[in-house]
């Protein structure tokens, strides 16, 4: 319309507004009559020269421009996707976190109840076992260190000899040391000996014999059998499966 009418270009006074001053020039194209795009404290000088000119009749037009941000649809939907992405991919990691944790609590709560199931039955084959105080050998054969033997010869006096029994001590394989007199010593099935307190710290934790390894409770109790597993511990007993 402006065109039409004999318009011989355009000023337009955009004051602080970058958004508009680019939303101008990228439209600029569409026009074919010259635009001059005024800023600021220079839109201010030119307001003043207008109001000068139209007192003598200068033929000049004010055009003020409005131009609305026309979103594009595209950018618009690619936003709200991302959106959606973001929000998909955190439930999918709480999901999966809350899953992991479950699992995590119900592995621990079944290995808690298989050794709790363990332990008791540990317990009953400690009170099966044998044990008993530990007296030296060498104060049981002391009598013959002190034992002197008098063999006569033709040609000599009577000489003295003495007799002297040498004894190795035992000793606990779990903490190295020798058993003691009064020392309460456990037998394990397996024929092993032990002090009671050590073997009895291990039994605690374990199911097995320290030296031979081998399973005591089966050897205690005739039908039971404890398998290992990846995920644990098997209990059989008979035909029954604790798990």
């Amino acid at each position: 319309m402006l065109i039409t009418n004999g318009v011989a270009g355009i000023i337009i006074n955009v004051g602080d507004n970058e958004y508009l001053t680019n939303e101008i020039q990228n439209t600029a194209n569409q026009f074919k009559k010259p635009i001059l795009i005024v800023k600021g404290y220079q839109g201010n000088d030119l307001s003043l020269i207008y109001s000068k000119l139209q007192e003598k009749y200068v033929r000049t037009k004010s055009i003020q421009v409005s131009i609305d941000r026309v979103e594009n649809p595209k950018t618009e939907v690619y936003f709200n996707l991302n959106g959606f992405i973001e929000v998909c991919v955190l439930s999918s990691f709480l999901i999966i976190f809350f899953i992991f944790m479950m699992g995590l609590f119900i592995r621990m709560k079944l290995q808690a109840k298989r050794y709790g199931k363990i332990r008791k039955l540990t317990n009953k084959a400690l009170n099966t076992m044998k044990v008993y105080k530990y007296e030296s050998a060498l104060l049981v054969k002391s009598s013959l260190h002190s034992l002197q033997t008098l063999i006569r010869s033709d040609n000599s006096d009577y000489s003295h000899t003495t007799t002297r029994v040498a004894v190795d001590e035992p000793t606990c394989p779990i903490c190295l040391e020798t058993f003691l007199s009064g020392e309460d010593i456990r037998i394990t099935p397996c024929q092993h000996e032990f002090h009671k307190k050590c073997v009895d710290l291990w039994f605690e934790e374990n199911y097995t014999c320290p030296l031979c390894k081998s399973n005591i409770l089966e050897k205690v109790f005739k039908k039971l059998q404890i398998e290992r597993t990846t995920n644990g511990v098997q209990i059989h007993y008979g035909d029954m499966v604790y798990v």
